[in-house]
């Protein structure tokens, strides 16, 4: 029953599928199936009708469209924010969603830094506001509310009320998928964009790319490296050769913050995704594997302590923050590093005109491996949006956080601009243009329009990503997404682990396991590369990663695996 009811909702071939996939999945006998049934009826010819046609529930709530209700009501939200500087309510986009559904909002700001002590205290005390937003939610604690009663199952509520939910669900199969808990019932809505269509500028192919010195490699008359040897000898050119100019051996090969993964792929490994808490797991023929017990992984150590050795690798790799790191690459004196990984351009960019550093591709071991890290797309947090059991009108509820994932206002939160202030739509409303002088990111004007509202829920399909402007610069993200895509998109890994929703058992297991196990490999990793001895204790380390339970580990993971390809 479960599986048709999912493959129904996956399909998407009608309204009507999607609304069954919502649904729970504990069937019923066939009496209270048809009580049921006749209940619905009743409450169906009892929904008033308005003078535009369209239903309204009992508690005064519209089903579809704008205004939400007729006569403002007022829900409590709770919002955790990682910018406090402007108020949800004295932002423009929320003057505007208020007059546009009718919606009045009490807002209880917290910071984010707060967050992890206010919200123990929140649920013990059940002191709860309406909804919740941003709280980011593990698969326990939401399992955890749910069993407490302290927060709503929205399968029927999405049915009902969840119009542009439902919309987004219609265009990707996974997305119920991956936010549908064990006992069948979704706990919040997420944070989602669509990576549907990678050919899309604004669908970044992976979290981070290389970057190398293009100006050091021009003063030596040097190439691009390709492979880990020609990485390694431009390296040592850069160190042997002062290569930034200023007389002083101040050089520095490779610098990072905690590790190397980005680059393990020459080695036939990929250690991370970026799936944060999915570090060192890996799916190899169906099967849960953990990448730092793998020989590839032993080889990509022994390389970079081999760089570290030559005094090619930064000596405050391991200690550094991304301050710290980021101050180096920006140094406006001199610059000092020659190659590394990061998210974008900006990480080292002094002003517009800076391309000192240009994009390098994945490079090719000593074995013919060139893998890469891909960036998946999909649901990033599904827990961004919970709905309390204090909440006195749940379809008010839900109407009002489905209108925030609506097209256009999904965008504005997922790109944190505002239409009308920095992009407008073109004449027939099918892309987005730049309002030119474009307006400076980050100025009080600027967080007047949307500044505040990192809460983080947005559900962006694919064709409304496609609707995000060209920028003419360069320099933009968009840009050096395009030209990283060729380099990188060939190498990407076959398999990967998905967004895999943990059942109560096996997030727990894993939460007594995880910190202990990772703070080991952490260690090691850090050791081996600076100090070197792997060879020599490759042997207890796997013995004392079996002995703390990494066979059990791997078999919670191996579970929700199974779990999710047979939905």
């Amino acid at each position: 029953m479960k599986k048709r009811m999912l493959a129904a909702v996956m399909a998407a071939l009608t309204a009507a599928s999607l609304l069954a996939g919502c649904g729970q999945t504990n069937e019923k006998p066939a009496e209270q199936q048809s009580e049921t049934k006749v209940e619905e009826s009743k409450q169906e010819t009892m929904a008033v009708v308005s003078e535009d046609g369209r239903k309204m529930s009992e508690s005064g709530v519209y089903k579809t469209g704008l205004p939400i209700v007729d006569e403002e009501q007022t829900l409590k939200v709770m919002v955790i924010q990682n910018n406090p500087d402007v108020a949800p309510e004295d932002t423009v986009i929320h003057k505007e969603i208020q007059q546009a559904t009718g919606v009045k909002i009490e807002w209880e700001c917290i910071p984010a830094t707060s967050w992890p002590e206010k919200k123990g205290l929140l649920f013990a005390t059940g002191e709860l506001p309406d909804i919740i937003l941003g709280g980011n939610f593990t698969d326990a604690e939401l399992l955890n509310m749910a069993d407490a009663d302290q927060i709503l199952p929205l399968n029927d509520l999405i049915a009902e009320y969840g119009e542009n939910f439902k919309e987004v669900c219609s265009k990707d199969e996974s997305l119920l998928k991956d936010i549908t808990a064990p006992d069948g019932n979704i706990y919040g809505l997420p944070r989602y964009m669509s990576g549907q269509d990678e050919t899309l500028p604004s669908v970044a192919s992976t979290r981070s790319m290389l970057y190398i010195n293009k100006k050091w490699l021009d003063k030596l008359g040097l190439d691009i490296p390709t492979t880990t040897e020609e990485f390694k000898a431009v390296l040592q050119a850069f160190k042997d050769n002062d290569a930034n100019g200023n007389g002083l051996e101040d050089e520095v090969g490779i610098s990072a913050v905690g590790d190397f993964d980005t680059w393990f792929g020459a080695f036939g490994i990929v250690p991370s995704d970026s799936v944060a808490q999915y570090k060192n797991i890996m799916v190899k023929d169906g099967k849960v594997e953990f990448a730092a017990v793998q020989p590839e992984y032993k080889e990509a150590i022994k390389y970079f302590n081999e760089l570290w050795k030559a005094g090619l690798v930064d000596k405050e790799s391991f200690t550094q923050d991304d301050a710290m790191w980021g101050a180096k690459l920006k140094n406006p004196e001199v610059r000092t590093v020659g190659a590394f990984t990061a998210w974008r351009g900006t990480s080292y960019r002094l002003d517009n005109e800076d391309d000192e550093y240009v994009i390098m591709p994945p490079l090719t071991g000593p074995d013919g491996d060139c893998l890469y890290p891909k960036y998946y797309y999909g649901v990033q947090q599904r827990g961004t949006c919970v709905i309390t059991s204090a909440c006195e009108n749940p379809e008010l509820a839900m109407r009002w956080a489905d209108n925030l994932i609506a097209p256009l206002n999904s965008y504005q939160f997922w790109t944190n601009v505002k239409i009308g202030y920095s992009i407008k739509l073109n004449a027939d409303g099918t892309q987005f243009e730049l309002i030119q002088p474009q307006p400076e990111f980050g100025t009080a004007e600027y967080n007047k329009q949307i500044g505040g509202s990192d809460f983080g829920i947005c559900c962006v399909a694919a064709d409304t990503m496609a609707m995000k402007p060209v920028d003419p610069d360069p320099f933009n993200v968009d840009n050096e997404i395009a030209q990283g895509k060729p380099l990188y998109t060939p190498h990407f890994p076959k398999e990967y682990y998905p967004n895999t929703f943990l059942s109560l058992e096996e997030a727990e297991l894993i939460s007594e396991m995880k910190a202990d196990i990772d703070e080991y490999v952490k260690q090691m990793y850090a050791k081996w590369i600076s100090e070197g001895g792997i060879d020599e204790e490759w042997d207890s380390y796997l013995s004392k990663l079996n002995a703390m339970g990494l066979e059990e580990y791997l078999a919670q993971y191996q579970a929700a695996l199974d779990r999710y390809n047979s939905n």
